[in-house]
């Protein structure tokens, strides 16, 4: 059996994203466009990937990943 999680099932982190099959609510953009991060004059590659990829995505990537997976898994059992 197909089922689909309410979004009140998603975390508080991931607020901003939908389980498959949930309706995205529409929102007004109200941020400031382009990158807005201070770099050094030098900097690696590590520290720029870091200033973008940081512990919170890869929580949310994980959360989001176990969400399919279960989506995906659930729908072949």
């Amino acid at each position: 059996m197909n089922e689909t999680v309410s979004c009140e099932e998603v975390s508080d982190f991931s607020h901003r994203f939908v389980p498959h099959g949930v309706a995205h609510p529409r929102f007004a953009f109200l941020g400031v466009s382009g990158v807005n991060v201070d770099f050094a004059d030098e900097i690696d590659v590590v520290e720029c990937f870091q200033k973008f990829i940081d512990a919170d995505i890869w929580q949310l990537f994980a959360e989001q990943t176990n969400i399919f997976a279960n989506q995906f898994f659930g729908s072949k059992f």
